[in-house]
Parts: structure tokens; C-alpha cells; sequence
């Protein structure tokens, strides 16, 4: 991970330590926790457009974190509002924490930007059985998990899984530590740059394993909808600039996602931007959100020896209130 990201993450730490007693839930300021993944960038491009000052739009103060974990963590403490994240940490969030939260729109779809990196001697899926596979545990990786075990007939108790977080996966392959990670942007470009490594697997090989979303604790929802529905326009706005001015909107995104422009351009068509009137299908009951969520609820459960079983995750949580032409949940 890069320097200035490190950087930023500690203060972000502090700054979450001291935070933990207060109310956050009101309605002139919310927070939202992000890690790099450039597909939640476009919050910080509505901020830097004056999007989010308009007249009724909330104070949205956006809090960076190193990994998807720790948004989680931030949310569960209630030190923030509300996330970018998948369906595995809405599973975690609703499955073991004590705050309730939904999915309230679809951010991005990684179509090659969520991958496993291996060894080179590991050239098909099939091959890491018995191997040592890192993943950051509740996370989107484990929706890469999840298509991978699929795709290859493998069986997760025939891999030696290590949770790890993002940010120390690249130390843990050089080492030796292990065999393969499962991985995304920013590091997934450090891992994929060692030497005796390369992609095995991606989401280019199953589109919709991974789709991102914003997840919002439910008394915001019920509280402050017409402060939630302002931000999501003001998200959707910045979208959409950003597709008419693609160079602008790479140098905002470089400066909150550590990564190089270059590096902007070559990952931009492996995540999908969605905007909100390309999502409905997504929402529909027999669309990916809902015929995925089972998929991540059982995975966690499954990762987590501390998980009751049987323990289900109610298609409540995806919320489409604010998805025009979606059908009613």
C-alpha cells in the first residue's frame, strides 16, 4: 500500500477512536466509510464538484479506511452511518452485528477487478486445493471465494484459507507465507507485479460476484430518507460527469485512491459504473442482488466458526425506495 494512504489511514483510525461515543445520526451530517476500491471514489467527486453543498444535501464526511474490514468495524461501533461495500459485508453486518443495515444502491459490478493471484506453478483453479489461499475474511473476497469454489467443483474445507488483510498480503507472498490471495485494487497491482506470480482467476469469469453497493444503517433510512435520496443524486451527478470528462475525474479519483491515473485508465473496464437509471434489473427478484445474497450469507457463515447455523439474511436488506423503475421490494 502506498505511503500517502498509509498515512491517511491512521489519522482515519484516530479520528474513529475518538469518535466511537458520539451520535452520528443526524440529519445536517452523515458518514461514510470507504476503503481505496476506486468504484466508491465517486463520493469524494461529488464532494470536490460541490455536489454535496447544494441546498438539502447532509454534510457527508467521508472516512477512508485500509480494508473493507475495518469500514465494517467503523459501522458496527456506529462511528459511521454507512459504507461501501458487497453483499458479504451486508451478510457480517446483519448476520453478527447488533445495527441493522440495508443496500441502498448499486455502485459498480467488477467485471476483472477482483481476482486470485497465485503462484505461477498454480494454473488452474482446481490446483489450490491443499494450498494456502489468503483472503480478508468478510469481505468481498469471499464472494470471489464463492465463484471460484464454483467454477472449479472445489470444496472450501480443501483449502488452507489465512485471513489476512489487504494491505499485508504482498509481505506474505514474497515470504513464502502463502501459496495464493485472493485480492482487488490498489494491491491486487502489487501482487500481480511479483516476480513468479500472476492472475489465476477474476470477475471477468463471473460479472456478477461482486457488485457493489451502499449499505446504510436502517434508522438513517427511516430517519433521514430525503438526506440519503440528496446524496444518491449528488453520487449520481458525479457519475456522470465523470463519464463525459474521463481525464478530470481520473486525477480527483488518484488523489483518494492512492492509485496512478495510468492505473485509473487500465482498471476502467474491469469495474462497471452503474448509474441509477442502468440498475433496476439489478433489484428485480430475480435479479443478481437477490439471487446472490443467499450465496454471500451462507459463505460467512461458513468462514465464521462463531455463526449459529441456519442463520438467514432476509431480502428486506436490499432496499430499491431509491431506484427509479424498480419494482416494490
Amino acid at each position: 500500500m502506498r505511503v500517502g494512504i498509509r498515512q491517511k489511514i491512521v489519522c482515519v483510525l484516530v479520528m474513529l477512536a475518538l469518535a466511537g461515543c458520539q451520535d452520528l445520526d443526524r440529519p445536517d451530517g452523515l458518514r461514510l466509510a470507504v476503503n481505496s476500491w476506486p468504484g466508491y471514489g465517486y463520493f469524494a467527486v461529488a464532494g470536490e464538484r460541490g455536489l454535496l453543498n447544494e441546498p438539502g444535501t447532509p454534510v457527508l464526511e467521508i472516512v477512508e479506511t485500509s480494508s473493507l474490514s475495518d469500514s465494517v468495524r467503523a459501522f458496527k461501533r456506529g462511528q459511521v452511518d454507512m459504507l461501501g461495500g458487497t453483499l458479504a459485508e451486508l451478510a457480517a453486518i446483519n448476520q453478527f452485528g447488533n445495527r441493522a443495515a440495508s443496500a441502498v444502491l448499486v455502485l459498480n459490478r467488477s467485471v476483472g477487478a477482483d481476482m486470485i493471484v497465485a503462484s505461477d506453478d498454480i494454473t488452474r483453479l482446481d490446483q489450490l486445493a491443499g494450498k494456502r489461499l489468503a483472503l480478508e475474511p468478510v469481505s468481498a473476497n469471499v464472494l470471489v471465494l464463492a465463484a471460484a469454489l464454483a467454477e472449479s467443483g472445489l470444496q472450501l474445507n480443501q483449502l488452507e484459507l489465512l485471513p489476512l488483510p489487504q494491505g499485508e498480503m504482498p509481505a506474505a507472498m514474497t515470504k513464502g507465507r502463502v501459496d495464493a490471495a485472493i485480492t482487488y485494487p490498489p494491491i491486487s497491482i502489487e501482487l500481480e507485479a511479483l516476480a513468479g506470480f500472476s492472475r489465476l482467476f477474476d470477475t471477468g469469469q463471473a460479472p456478477d460476484a461482486v457488485i457493489d453497493l451502499l449499505i446504510v444503517a436502517d434508522d438513517v433510512i427511516n430517519q433521514h430518507p430525503q438526506e440519503l435520496a440528496s446524496i444518491i443524486r449528488a453520487h449520481d451527478e458525479a457519475l456522470r460527469w465523470g463519464k463525459n470528462n474521463p481525464a478530470e475525474v481520473n486525477k480527483l479519483l488518484s488523489k483518494h485512491t492512492g492509485l496512478s491515473v495510468e492505473e485509473l485508465v487500465k482498471l476502467s473496464d474491469s469495474i462497471e459504473m452503474l448509474t441509477l437509471d442502468s440498475q433496476a434489473a439489478f433489484w428485480q427478484p430475480t435479479g443478481p442482488l437477490h439471487r446472490l445474497l443467499p450465496v454471500a450469507g451462507r459463505i460467512v457463515q461458513q468462514l465464521n466458526t462463531r455463526a449459529a447455523e441456519g442463520i438467514g439474511i432476509p431480502s428486506q436488506v436490499l432496499n430499491n425506495r431509491f431506484i427509479p423503475n424498480s419494482e416494490a421490494p
